[in-house]
């Protein structure tokens, strides 16, 4: 079976640089109407974006399986439930590989990547990631011979925000994952609020400058938008 292609070299040092865009409210709504038609989760298709995005303009044209990685909650599936005044974090980290070429169009990495998520939560994968995290981060820093992954991305749904407190106006919500050498190319926290969709991306200046992060965010939001729009209308013709 391939293997997962090696992500970018590990730099000797970094640090972190950060970069947030956001979708129109018209055009996230069109966003989530064609995931849903395409039969994947709106995470998936951010996932499939970010990984596309990344791969198109750092490693194409070449094949291969590279790796992603997918943040899920946890909360929902404890028992008994955790309280919500309790803070801690329940949260896992998949690491999956998704095969990628110079042709896929969004939904071609969307649906096998919403399959191997939905594979690895069958398998109870959620729960053992949340145990072997800390001896497999252990192994990667004593080996220090791979990056974690090309892309990570913490999807958090709709977040349920009113447009004011009182005399207070919500205008925005950030949230960075953060990162370190061995970590992924590009990382990406997202979340709707407020009928649209934000994306804030974490890029280290080892691997890219900000023009060229901002050329994949842009990417990002081609794939989101346009490129997904033509895609799905392929698919339904």
């Amino acid at each position: 079976r391939e293997g997962p292609r090696a992500a970018a070299p590990i730099p000797p040092s970094s640090r972190c640089r950060l970069h947030s865009f956001s979708l129109s409210v018209d055009d996230t709504l069109a966003l989530v109407r064609r995931s849903r038609r395409a039969g994947v989760t709106l995470g998936s298709t951010l996932g499939a974006a970010l990984l596309l995005a990344v791969y198109r303009r750092r490693h194409a044209p070449r094949p291969g399986r590279f790796r992603t990685i997918v943040f899920v909650d946890q909360r929902p599936h404890l028992h008994p439930p955790v309280s919500t005044e309790h803070l801690g974090c329940y949260i896992s980290m998949l690491r999956l590989a998704v095969r990628l070429t110079p042709d896929a169009s969004l939904y071609d990495v969307a649906r096998p990547l919403g399959e191997a998520v939905y594979a690895a939560n069958r398998r109870g994968e959620r729960f053992l990631s949340a145990i072997v995290s800390k001896p497999l981060m252990t192994w990667l820093l004593r080996r220090q011979s791979e990056r974690m992954g090309t892309t990570a991305l913490s999807y958090a749904g709709p977040l349920a925000l009113q447009e004011n407190y009182g005399p207070i106006e919500v205008t925005s919500v950030h949230g960075f994952i953060t990162s370190n050498r061995l970590g992924p190319e590009l990382a990406a926290f997202a979340h709707l609020s407020l009928g649209r969709l934000h994306l804030d991306l974490m890029f280290m200046e080892a691997d890219m400058d900000r023009q060229e992060a901002q050329e994949i965010a842009q990417a990002v939001a081609h794939l989101l938008t346009d490129e997904g729009a033509h895609s799905t209308a392929q698919d339904e013709q």
